[in-house]
């Protein structure tokens, strides 16, 4: 599956809106796939259309549709939807939300500080290879029985399942990368939970699609981090990035860099002024939480058996993308993605092994 996905990663919308089509298509691929029967639906859409959170949207609406009879699979499917633009959609979020920003942390969000990299990998931006960008993609499977145990430590330690992920991945790439002393994360949040009232006439904040997200840094030091024991100071590193987190959300999404996104008066040249310059972020981490797909059990026909959940290479951005998504059955899947010549596939397969192994040692040893 990941091989199909990367595909459809490597393929942009340009045909699509060439001949006036949306910004998102879908694969389907039946019969039996990575040990799961029925069918994979592969939802690729541009990021402009909608964030994480409203794939989740798109997926609880097809399996309503399965569920109650309005799609049937056994008769031939039209090629030609007609779909109806909704009248009034819901308007971006900038004009309904403006992060507020306080004036010191615009005078030092300016350059040279703004492109201050923390680097992985390749030091400088790369232009695309004359082919278009290419996406990589490596998914790793937590199963329920290690992510039950790790749910439980992330209790009992008082910290959450993101900043620990974030601590453990920021160690695996310290370790596959020697030559990093620092590794920045750039955590998503959605802003959806400052919505609710705004989205309420839409559907609700949990119903809509748009793209309704900040972000803002955490760094590990190689110094912070005991590599002679198994579990180096992974939770006092989890607790202080849980803190950073409370902050961002006690702070309504104060002081984030999508909040400067007002002042940037041209993307492109915005976007093409980085090129050649050294990264502001190593890696992204956005956890879209668990899909609840609402299938009622020995009712509903249908159900969802496996999510996943990546997104494409980033030129400009962090080096490598690690997106989380988990289902009520418990398991998780961590889709990493990253542009091809940035690092290596074989460095990738090491920090998957070891992000796997640092989170099965949480979930199943007694360990300090």
């Amino acid at each position: 599956m990941d091989e199909i996905v990367q595909d459809e990663r490597c393929r942009n919308f340009e045909q699509q809106m060439q001949a006036s089509g949306p910004c998102w298509r879908f694969v389907i691929v039946p019969g039996i796939v990575d040990n799961i029967s029925g069918f994979w639906f592969v939802f690729v859409f541009h990021h402009a259309l909608t964030d994480g959170l409203g794939g989740f949207v798109f997926r609880k609406g097809l399996l309503r549709s399965l569920n109650c009879g309005d799609i049937d699979l056994k008769n031939p499917i039209s090629p030609i939807v007609e779909v109806q633009t909704p009248k009034h959609p819901p308007p971006a979020m900038e004009d309904m939300y403006k992060l507020p920003l306080g004036l010191t942390y615009i005078l030092e969000a300016v350059p040279p500080h703004l492109w201050t990299c923390h680097d992985l990998g390749n030091p400088s931006y790369v232009p695309p290879p004359s082919s278009g960008l290419r996406t990589e993609l490596l998914t790793l499977r937590i199963p329920a029985e290690v992510l039950s145990g790790v749910l439980m430590k992330t209790k009992e330690k008082r910290i959450r399942a993101t900043p620990l992920i974030e601590v453990i991945l920021s160690l695996a790439l310290l370790e596959v990368f020697p030559h990093s002393d620092n590794i920045r994360v750039s955590v998503i949040v959605s802003m959806r939970r400052w919505l609710t009232e705004q989205l309420e006439s839409y559907g609700g904040a949990d119903n809509v699609l748009g793209s309704y997200l900040t972000e803002f840094p955490e760094d590990f030091t190689r110094a912070a981090f005991d590599f002679s024991k198994p579990l180096p100071n992974v939770y006092s590193e989890a607790q202080r990035a849980r803190e950073t987190i409370d902050k961002v959300l006690l702070s309504c999404g104060k002081n984030t860099s999508v909040g400067l996104l007002r002042y940037v008066a041209n993307f492109d040249s915005y976007s093409k002024s980085k090129t050649g310059q050294r990264r502001e972020d190593s890696v992204e981490v956005s956890n879209v939480g668990v899909f609840k797909t609402g299938a009622i059990a020995n009712m509903d026909n249908w159900n969802i058996g496996d999510v996943r959940f990546s997104q494409s290479a980033n030129v400009t951005g962090p080096a490598v993308e690690c997106s989380i998504v988990s289902l009520e059955s418990g398991t998780m899947a961590l889709g990493f993605t990253w542009q091809e010549g940035i690092v290596t596939n074989e460095e990738m397969r090491r920090v998957l092994e070891r992000t796997k192994a640092l989170l099965e040692l949480v979930g199943t040893a007694e360990i300090k």
